[in-house]
């Protein structure tokens, strides 16, 4: 008796398992697809803050730039103005960059991804990442029975 017990034990936690490994990804917010305009800063402030250290400040103008070329986002430089708010930091362990929404709680953000040399100016694989991710949503979806 107890050993069919722990059997179906060990087969329902199995089971919970694999369906927790086979769980999709959520989707990017539609905000990100759907934004317009970003202000980019860093996590110590604004770009020309005298608290950003300089490879944070450099980090900002490379994201802008990489935006710019992208062609997806206008750049605006108050978070006002803005329907996303990417905050990047550089540092030699790890690169960071975050997507928030500037009308909600700035505490979690709606995506984000890290990488060493996630910034770096002449690959940017962190912008790539959101591009990816943000073409992906914006692709034009199957109709239902098609």
């Amino acid at each position: 008796m107890k050993r069919a017990i722990v059997f179906t034990l060990f087969v329902l936690l199995a089971g919970l398992a694999v369906q927790a490994q086979t769980k999709p990804v959520p989707p990017i917010p539609e905000i990100m697809a759907h934004a317009r305009w970003v202000y980019v800063t860093s996590w110590d402030g604004p770009q020309f803050s005298s608290r950003v250290l300089p490879e944070d400040r450099a980090a900002v103008g490379d994201v802008q730039n990489a935006l710019r070329s992208w062609g997806k986002y206008g750049i605006v430089f108050e978070p006002q103005q803005a329907d996303l708010v990417i905050v990047v930091q550089r540092r030699p362990s790890e690169d960071y960059l975050a997507v928030y929404d500037p009308r909600f709680d700035n505490s979690v953000p709606l995506w984000w991804t890290s990488s060493r040399g996630g910034l770096d100016p002449q690959e940017m694989p962190l912008i790539k990442s959101l591009q990816a991710a943000v073409d992906k949503a914006s692709a034009p979806k199957p109709k239902a029975g098609n």
